[in-house]
């Protein structure tokens, strides 16, 4: 009796492991590839894989301008991901429902509401704010903000997958550039 709860919790003990490695490392990274480099693993499971297609191709599109901008303004990669990893879940939720329910005229007046409600040490927001209201598109922001509700994207991952995610997509997509950027230095 001893020796099958031994091998019972043993085997409890490797699932949890299991999944756990499953959602913290694995899943992370196949939605960011899934979003940067068009790839569908099997384990992304396909209620995602349809979610990921419909909004990759911009995703990815914003996302290198997100890299680019933020190399041009001196803050590095590290920055950035450190400021993934000080944005808290509650201060997510609050700005998305504030941008719910505001009638959002302009791209100062979101790039205000992030600022103040959002808070990150890694850098200063304020150095992007040029750029950011010179890149967004508020048709596409109200498109998107109606996307993430309408599909419940909010509740989709849970905070720590999402945080996660974000980096991986973050840390490929700085892969992607400059693999494209020394090929593209070889041709010239």
């Amino acid at each position: 009796m001893k020796k099958i709860l031994v091998i019972v919790l043993i085997l409890m003990i490797a699932a949890f492991f299991s999944i756990r490695y499953y959602y913290k490392e694995r899943l992370p990274q196949a939605v960011a590839d899934a979003i940067v480099k068009d790839e569908y693993p099997a384990i992304v499971p396909e209620k995602v894989v349809k979610k990921i297609k419909v909004a990759s191709k911009e995703v990815n599109t914003r996302l290198e301008t997100v890299i680019t901008t933020t190399e041009t303004q001196g803050i590095t990669i590290d920055q950035l991901i450190q400021a993934v990893d000080e944005v808290k879940e509650d201060e997510v939720r609050k700005t998305l429902d504030i941008l719910y329910n505001t009638d959002l005229r302009s791209a100062d007046q979101l790039f205000d509401i992030g600022i103040e409600n959002i808070h990150i040490q890694a850098f200063d927001p304020a150095v992007l704010r040029e750029s950011f209201v010179n890149n967004v598109k508020m048709k596409k922001v109200e498109k998107a903000l109606k996307y993430i509700k309408d599909n419940e994207l909010a509740d989709a991952l849970s905070p720590d997958v999402a945080r996660e995610t974000i980096k991986r997509m973050i840390l490929t997509k700085q892969e992607e550039i400059i693999a494209r950027t020394s090929v593209e230095g070889n041709v010239n």
